[in-house]
């Protein structure tokens, strides 16, 4: 079941980020965010379990997708008249900045609604009984690291 999820999210927001920054700086964007995702899970452990854990896994790269793509998905798009032709032309969305990821409804609640989700899972186990075998940890680390790479990705093409 994690397995068909983490392929539905990494379908729904790999896509937009690849679209975007091409297929090269996705899968570095993934690769990252993997690792991001698998230090904070490795500190979290040796803070609370003094136990060393480490874990690279997809779930901390598609969170890492998932926070690239917030910075843009809930943008406005920019239109701009052609000056010979008159047409509308589509020119995409701006990257959005900190403040304003947070200022824009849309984003805000996505954002807060996905990392509320995730601080859950450990405490599953007092609703339930059950402990959710789920790394929020990477997830968390993931989509923090995802939140700051388009402001690299897009310092870079603005050099270019």
């Amino acid at each position: 079941m994690h397995l068909i999820l983490n392929s539905a999210w990494l379908a729904v927001f790999g896509t937009p980020v690849a679209r975007r920054y091409g297929a090269g700086p996705a899968v570095i964007v993934f690769f990252f965010g993997a690792l991001a995702g698998a230090l904070v899970l490795t500190a979290h452990q040796m803070a609370s379990v003094n136990q060393f854990l480490v874990l690279i896994g997809a779930s901390g790269g598609v969170s890492a997708l998932t926070g690239a793509a917030m910075r843009f998905v809930f943008q406005p798009v920019i239109v701009r008249q052609d000056p010979e032709t008159g047409e509308r032309i589509v020119l995409g969305r701006r990257t959005a900045t900190f403040a304003e990821l947070f200022a824009n409804k849309s984003s805000r609640a996505f954002i807060l609604v996905w990392l509320g989700l995730n601080l859950a899972i450990p405490f599953a186990p007092l609703v339930t009984g059950m402990e959710i075998p789920i790394a929020w940890e990477a997830h968390i680390g993931g989509f923090i690291f995802g939140l700051i790479a388009p402001s690299l990705f897009d310092r870079r093409a603005r050099r270019i």
